[in-house]
């Protein structure tokens, strides 16, 4: 039998139930009620594709229409918070287990939590395994991953109120991941040490791979696919019309076993109650019923039966548009933040306003988060300037001010902030807010490699160094801080240590499936400083193979080329960079001098012409262009260069000079005098003065 291709996910089912308590002999009792969390992410933005998941969001959705049956216990749909792939953030998936669901549960109430994603641990040693979002980093999964310990905290502490717990975990380490397999297993049990009553089933033993195919009814994995047959009734062994605990853990590990030839085995733990009902097979299950139905997105939405006033419902309706084009903080007046304080201030009951919260929480530091990961990505692959930094700060600073409980929120805008400072050369402040950040997080890789960057800028070498080697050792699978120590390194001309930590870089990156070009051209680099060029190539070439619209390695290979002298391949690979960088003045400078020796000035002077319009700060550029007219009669088009060239003050002593030996072969002779004076006057550099005043004097005797 096919029993599909291998999968790694983490479906975790908790069901939360206790007493109703009575609230005394006026009032009636406090009736019970159902809420869940229903999280399927089987794609990752951060991963490549073939190590998505397949199934992991039909689990979800299939696990919604049960819960919403009557079969299912009927949660109502409104207390249902269904997150699959690109709706499943890492904030979004910890903010409503950690803050929505905390707030809302109650002694008697009844919570689900399911989850079906991918698990890794990341320092085994240490025992920190997680659980995948979408949008999760696996350069940094502290930082973009949920932990298992804080699911743990979530258990243990926030739903504190729930008397009985029941854990369905399918968990293992995908081999596509590099992980050991089945190896997540190995922590679960733990999040629900020092519970009451819990009831825990594990989908496969450690060192199990779990399995999903299209087999298992028509797209599911295995044990979901059983588990949701079992509750709709086939677990119900002795026909009662009741699924009870132990029906389903029997039922379980006899199908699952059974469907895949004794390669995964279902294991339970805990302890609990085996007669508790967890479905009801006489009434009824979902209308539309087909197992591997795609889950449909839930929008973000305020859970709102009815407008309570007409002046609420628009500016609820307002709030939520905004929440929907991702207009956050801006524009003033129209933001998010502002609508949700103007719809906070509202009479409006207190679950839409709690409600209204968590969604605007959830988008302000998913929004911060994608900074975070393109400053995690580096700035030879994301180049932020010191105002997205500020604005990463004010995401996360009103998140904070919305969850002041959270430390992570407040340590991520001082990151933020302190980041910008350094960016914009405020090194003393920028310094104080990253030092803020780390006392905040001391866990958190991200500052500390800022405060390497911070160091570096300084060359101040020693505290660069420590800085990156601790944000290495937070984040062992991070490219970027073994990048900058690198950079360090070479700095130094410590060549060995610079092209280890190179290496260090490439090797990860090849782990992790990420094509970080920049690393091998960086190797390049190093190798053309220490003369081995013959290894540069062989980097440069890597480099074009990962990214080959990668500019400056096919320059730097035409560079090569050239000092080997195989004028075709430099002539080509200098045209091929220029092809793919209209800004790249360097490869044109090459080819209009190769046309020059060709002896075809059309081509040099149009190659010329692209480079300072490509870059019109380029002084050589403009030089040359000007040149080459002015050595082709072409005078007055030399003059228009030159003096565009002194109106965009691009190097104004040369433009002058360029402009009096036009004005010489125009016999203005007044004018070039004055032109040679001026640059004289402006220029600091005294072998360009002697050149100068030799010009001054010959015009002055021809005038």
């Amino acid at each position: 039998m096919d029993l599909g291709r291998v999968r790694c996910l983490l479906v975790s089912f908790l069901a939360v139930a206790s007493a109703a308590t009575v609230l005394g002999a006026q009032a009636p009792p406090e009736q019970p009620n159902s809420y869940a969390v229903i999280v399927g992410v089987s794609e990752f933005s951060q991963l490549p594709k073939e190590e998505w998941l397949q199934y992991a969001h039909a689990d979800a959705g299939d696990f919604f229409k049960f819960i919403t049956s009557p079969r299912g216990r009927s949660f109502p749909p409104e207390n249902v918070f269904l997150l699959t792939n690109e709706a499943a953030s890492f904030q979004a998936i910890r903010s409503r287990l950690g803050s929505t669901l905390a707030k809302k549960i109650k002694p008697g109430d009844t919570v689900y939590i399911f989850i079906a994603t991918h698990g890794m641990v990341e320092r085994e040693a240490s025992r920190e395994a997680y659980l995948l979002a979408h949008d999760s980093d696996r350069e940094d999964l502290y930082t973009s991953a949920l932990p298992m310990r804080e699911l743990g905290s979530i258990i243990q502490s926030r739903l504190k109120n729930a008397q009985r717990i029941f854990l369905f975990a399918d968990t293992c380490r995908a081999g596509k991941l590099g992980q050991v397999q089945g190896a997540v297993n190995r922590y679960i049990e733990d999040v629900t040490k020092q519970r009451g009553e819990t009831m825990g089933l594990l989908a496969s033993r450690p060192n199990e791979f779990s399995r999903e195919g299209n087999q298992f009814g028509g797209g599911h994995g295995v044990f979901t696919y059983y588990l949701l047959k079992g509750l709709m009734g086939e677990a119900d062994s002795d026909k009662d019309s009741i699924v009870t605990a132990a029906e389903i853990v029997s039922y379980l590990q006899t199908q699952v076993e059974t469907s895949t030839d004794r390669q995964q085995h279902v294991r339970d733990f805990g302890d609990f109650e085996p007669t508790t009902p967890l479905s009801f097979v006489d009434k009824p299950g979902p209308a539309d019923w087909k197992l591997a139905s795609p889950a449909r997105r839930q929008r973000t939405e305020i859970a709102s039966l009815q407008a309570v006033f007409p002046e609420s419902a628009e500016v609820r309706d307002a709030f939520q548009r905004a929440l929907q084009e991702g207009r956050l903080l801006n524009p003033p007046g129209n933001s998010a933040w502002e609508l949700y304080r103007r719809y906070s201030q509202l009479p409006v009951p207190e679950p839409e306003k709690a409600a209204a919260q968590d969604d605007l929480l959830i988008a302000l530091a998913t929004a911060g988060d994608r900074v975070l990961w393109a400053y995690r990505r580096g700035d030879q692959v994301v180049r932020l300037d010191a105002a997205k930094y500020e604005e990463g700060a004010q995401l996360f600073s009103r998140a904070g001010e919305i969850d002041p409980d959270d430390p992570s929120l407040s340590a991520k805008s001082k990151f933020m902030a302190g980041r910008a400072l350094v960016e914009n050369r405020r090194f003393s402040d920028g310094i104080r807010l990253l030092r803020e950040s780390i006392a905040l997080d001391p866990e958190a890789a991200y500052a500390y490699n800022a405060l390497g960057i911070a160091a570096m800028e300084q060359q101040i070498w020693n505290e660069a160094i420590a800085h990156f080697r601790a944000a290495s050792e937070r984040a062992e699978k991070w490219v970027y801080p073994h990048y900058n120590l690198a950079r360090v390194y070479a700095a130094q001309r410590r060549y060995r240590e610079a092209e280890e930590e190179f290496r260090k870089g490439i090797a990860l990156g090849t782990e992790l499936g990420l094509k970080y070009s920049y690393l091998h051209y960086n190797l390049g680099i190093l190798h053309v400083y220490q003369g081995r060029h013959n290894e540069a190539e062989q980097e440069f070439r890597r480099a074009v193979e990962m990214n080959p619209r990668d500019a400056m390695s096919h320059h730097n290979l035409g560079l090569l080329f050239e000092q080997r002298g195989d004028a075709q391949q430099t002539e080509s690979s200098y045209l091929r960079a220029a092809e793919l960088d209209p800004r790249l003045v360097e490869p044109r400078l090459k080819l209009a001098e190769i046309y020059r020796k060709q002896h075809r000035p059309d081509l040099q002077e149009a190659i010329l012409r692209e480079a300072v319009t490509g870059n019109p700060r380029h002084a050589t550029a403009w030089e040359s262009l000007g040149r080459l007219l002015l050595e082709d009669k072409k005078l007055s088009e030399a003059e228009q260069v030159f003096l565009q060239m002194l109106g965009n003050d691009v190097n104004p002593p040369v433009a002058l000079a360029g402009l009096g030996d036009v004005h010489v072969a125009q016999e203005r002779f007044g004018e070039a005098a004055e032109d040679y004076r001026q640059a004289m006057a402006r220029t600091p550099d005294q072998r360009f003065r002697r050149d100068l005043e030799r010009k001054l004097r010959s015009v002055e005797r021809k005038r």
